[in-house]
């Protein structure tokens, strides 16, 4: 049952569109532009004008366009009741040739030539331009004139009903005159025939002839302008900030890892393709067009399509990863899925629903007088011949997935967490693609056409929410090519022509495989499911940082979970990572006298593997500490170990302190590790203790006790002794200013009267504030030990 649905559905959209061609061709607008004669018929009519012409024995590059008088098509619109619009001239044919000839300087020359007819096949006009022209003598404006009203006498105008309104003087190698001559049009009252003549030295090398409306306000055409530029730049600034939204997004997933370009890049090969055909071939043969804007248009467009794709294709995964299943299978290759079909006949369902509901609405423009058509030269290059087939293909591609991506689906994704009701969503959907598109909308006036479009917009708003990325990527690029072939009803029997008989063929075909489509048993479940490299990255970030905080809390436990309860010193420590796990290590060793051996070290390097040998160095200063030897000693034997066991190039700053509380004194040895800060509470002020030494693991035994220096320093009442490692006086603020030993020594002499906790408290907090917001990039640790009274 679900399959015959899909099929009606897609076979409703295909009656739906059916209609919208018959309203379009009934409707007045239709009416108001023919008749319009067949290109081919314009182009014999054009080419035998040419044929006649000085110009004709040049090989030159033809082209055709049609072009359109949206100020008379609305007049007529507006005027239908009082005004035959079959006689204005809204749409023209133009036929240029053009090309380049040497000329007697030895440089090359524009060419041109140039034939415009009225829809009818009546002659409009005619310019031409050659480097012969050059060497014409000069005339004055009254003799120019006289050449001008000549030249109307030999057309049958009238010059005693003629006006000059404007005269243009320009001055290069010869004179040229532009004289303007206005007469009151046979069509209305409200109308003037204005022709426009150029006198090159002594010849006319321009004419043409056109209605324009009599009552038009001198400051209309700036008022217009103004509105156009005012309008342009709304939406080049409304534009900028979605783009710069986009961009912004893009650089923080890039920064996070999250963004894939598989597929990206092949939408970003197609779009350069595309674009790069279409600037190289409206540029040829300018070949600085071809080999210059053609590739930089192209780079630039495909770099937009690459980002916007994969920013909504991120986007889309988090949101509706479900949605991305058929173009995921459509990238990989694999067509003939069932979800394929359903999207073929979805595309054609809204396709025609949306193309009917603009016919209707173009229909129903022909009997009021608020709404108006408006068309451009580009809507109708359908009709200019078969070579543009392939233009505007390409144009509609690009355009589609302009649409589909920063018009439909991009929009959807930032919304759609903001706001959990559909309704909503898909109102306020709509009402941006309303705003994203009225200015290239056939319905005029804007503000009016807004309103009227919402409900078009509120469908495509609908289809961000519901349907897949594929279908409307597909829906967008349909409704597009369709809107270019409907112009095929201003020519009689348009639609017998060849081109459009392939194109309604190719139509048909499509609908054909969509409805086979939607009966094959495959499905997008029966294929495996597409998963980005940059998900598979994120899983194994995310499984390295789940044992990174399982060795960080391992790391802790091997730290000591509290002080010694020792009376005649009050102790305090902190160690913190730079890193999940780091390679500072301090530990404590209370032997059975009750005397207290503190250790302290570095090893070189952060992370994992620093926290590996800081481990390492833990397990050998631990076993033979329990030895009751000197601190010399004792290092001496680990060095012993850790230099046969480590590679070379690692290695551990230490200090290793044994207070004996018989002989009330400290005695340490430093291998290459930090001074000692000893805080005598008769001298006021710390000192530094440097005994030599070098690092654990940098020398052999031997080499290794003979730089070792064990010293001993008398303890009492109130001194302070201060083990840190290089991640305290190295610290560095955004200035890159280190925090120093200095500062540190200051610290500690002005709040040496504090207990152990407070003082370290203080310290870490000046550090803090010394740094401010700057990373911590070392690890940092202190063991601070004061002798009670």
């Amino acid at each position: 049952m679900k399959k015959k649905n899909e099929f009606m559905l897609g076979f409703l959209g295909l009656l739906l569109l059916a209609a919208y061609f018959m309203l379009l061709g009934r409707s007045q607008l239709i009416s108001q532009l023919q008749p319009l004669i067949p290109r081919q018929k314009a182009l014999e009519l054009a080419e035998a004008k040419f044929r006649s012409s000085e110009l004709r024995e040049y090989d030159l590059r033809r082209s055709v366009h049609l072009s359109v008088d949206n100020d008379l098509l609305k007049y007529a619109q507006q005027n239908r009741d009082s005004v035959e619009a079959a006689e204005l001239p809204i749409l023209g044919w133009a036929v240029s040739w053009s090309g380049k000839m040497s000329a007697a300087d030895g440089k090359k020359h524009k060419v041109k030539y140039r034939v415009e007819l009225d829809k009818s096949g009546r002659l409009r006009g005619v310019e031409f331009e050659h480097p012969g022209l050059d060497s014409l003598p000069s005339l004055d404006q009254a003799e120019a004139l006289n050449i001008a009203l000549n030249d109307l006498a030999a057309r049958n105008i009238d010059t005693a009903a003629v006006t000059l309104t404007q005269n243009e003087f320009f001055k290069d190698k010869s004179s040229k005159f532009v004289f303007t001559f206005t007469a009151p049009a046979a069509a209305s009252a409200e109308l003037n025939t204005q022709y426009k003549i150029t006198i090159t030295g002594n010849r006319v090398t321009a004419f043409s002839t056109n209605l324009v409306l009599k009552n038009e306000a001198p400051g209309d055409a700036g008022i217009k302008k103004i509105a156009n530029i005012a309008v342009i730049v709304l939406t080049a600034a409304f534009w900028v900030i979605v783009l710069i939204y986009l961009f912004v997004i893009f650089l923080k997933r890039l920064r996070a890892d999250a963004l894939d370009f598989r597929n990206a890049r092949w939408l970003g090969l197609l779009t350069f393709v595309v674009i790069f055909y279409n600037v190289a071939y409206s540029s040829w043969p300018d070949w600085p067009g071809v080999l210059l804007a053609a590739p930089v248009a192209g780079l630039f467009s495909a770099a937009g399509v690459l980002l916007g794709y994969a920013v909504v294709e991120a986007l889309y995964r988090t949101l509706w990863p479900e949605k991305l299943a058929l173009i995921d299978l459509t990238f990989r290759g694999h067509f003939r899925v069932r979800e394929m079909g359903q999207a073929i006949m979805q595309a054609f369902w809204i396709t025609g629903l949306s193309l009917f509901a603009l016919g209707l609405l173009i229909f129903l423009s022909g009997y009021q007088h608020l709404l108006y058509t408006e068309l451009k030269s580009e809507n109708l290059n359908i009709l200019t011949g078969a070579n543009v087939l392939p233009t505007l293909l390409a144009g509609n591609v690009s355009l589609a997935v302009f649409l589909g991506l920063f018009v439909l689906a991009f929009p959807a994704t930032q919304l759609r967490p903001k706001i959990r009701s559909n309704r909503l969503l898909i109102g306020l959907l709509a009402l941006f693609v309303a705003l994203a598109t009225v200015n290239s909308a056939l319905l005029q006036p804007n503000y009016l056409a807004l309103f009227l479009i919402l409900p078009i917009a509120v469908l495509w708003g609908r289809l961000a929410i519901k349907a897949d990325l594929f279908t409307v990527l597909l829906a967008a690029l349909m409704t597009l090519v369709l809107l270019d072939f409907s112009m095929q009803v201003l020519i009689p029997a348009g639609f017998l022509d060849l081109q459009c008989i392939i194109f309604l063929l190719a139509l048909l075909l499509l609908f054909v495989t969509g409805a086979h489509l939607t009966r094959i048993a495959t499905r997008v479940g029966s294929f495996g499911e597409y998963v980005p490299e940059y998900i598979s990255r994120i899983a194994e970030r995310e499984r390295l940082l789940k044992e990174l905080e399982i060795a960080r809390r391992v790391q802790q436990q091997f730290l000591p979970q509290q002080t010694p309860e020792i009376a005649q010193l009050d102790i305090a420590a902190l160690c913190e990572p730079a890193m999940q796990v780091g390679g500072d290590y301090y530990d404590f060793v209370v032997d059975a006298e009750g005397n207290l051996g503190v250790v302290i070290g570095d090893v070189s390097g952060k992370g994992v593997s620093a926290a590996f040998y800081m481990t390492m160095a833990k397990g050998i200063i631990k076993t033979l500490a329990r030895k009751k030897v000197s601190p010399k000693q004792i290092l001496s034997e680990v060095n012993a170990v850790f230099y046969e066991n480590a590679p070379r190039g690692v290695f551990i700053s230490v200090i290793y302190a044994y207070f004996d509380f018989q002989d009330r004194s400290l005695t340490f040895a430093r291998a290459g590790h930090n001074p000692l800060i000893v805080h005598k509470t008769h001298r006021g002020e710390p000192d530094m203790y440097s005994p030599k030494g070098i690092a654990v693991g940098l020398a052999d035994e031997q080499q290794f006790a003979r730089n070792l220096e064990e010293i001993t320093v008398p303890i009492e009442a109130g001194d302070v002794f201060v083990f840190y490692t290089d991640g305290v006086s190295e610290s560095m603020n955004s200035r890159e200013e280190e925090y120093g030993e200095e500062r540190l020594q200051k610290v500690v002499s002005d709040n040496a009267n504090l207990p152990a906790g407070r003082l370290l408290q203080t310290i870490t907090a000046d550090v803090q504030h010394f740094s401010g917001d700057a990373t911590q990039h070392d690890d940092l640790t202190i063991v601070l030990v004061k002798v009670r009274g």
